[in-house]
């Protein structure tokens, strides 16, 4: 009778430690996995910015430019070929900053992911997932029974969920 006194006694401690030991892991997620949530909503309210039709981070700047430089250096007589390839280059400018706007928003993505994954990790170390009995060996007592709820056979003491 001793011997299961003292084991009953043992694993309750045991228990209250991996509570504690919870607890405790669970504090020092808590800043990180705060961080990483208020992280993961900026990112997406830049993607929201980002992926907004003819929004980009030159429009956020204030437009009022003194006589723009395009108008300064346009000479009056330009030969037609040359408003063609102005018009190309133009166009590949263009082309060029959504290209950017599109790869921001996909590095914003992939960060977005990243931290996603973090958050898991840190959601899933506060589990402590329950230990049934799966194999039962000759030396196995198979009337084992849980010192909180006095089921027998069905989970190891330190899994009860009581």
């Amino acid at each position: 009778m001793k011997e299961e006194e003292e084991y009953e006694k043992k694993l309750k401690e045991r228990y209250n430690d991996l509570q504690q030991e919870h607890k405790e892991t669970i504090e020092r997620f808590n800043p990180e996995r705060d961080g990483l949530r208020r992280r993961i909503r900026n990112l997406e309210r830049e993607i929201a910015n980002l992926s907004k039709p003819g929004c980009s981070k030159q429009e956020d700047q204030p437009m009022s430019k003194p006589e723009g430089p395009k108008q300064q250096s346009r000479p009056e007589s330009k030969p037609e070929g040359s408003k063609q390839e102005t018009r190309e280059v133009s166009k590949q400018a263009v082309k060029s900053e959504q290209q950017r706007q599109v790869e921001a928003v996909e590095e914003i993505k992939r960060n977005i992911r990243h931290l996603e994954r973090d958050l898991e990790k840190y959601e899933d170390a506060k589990k402590v997932p329950p230990r049934p009995l799966m194999e039962r060996s000759e030396r196995m007592n198979h009337s084992l029974m849980c010192a909180f709820c006095k089921r027998t056979g069905l989970h190891f003491s330190d899994s009860c969920r009581t």
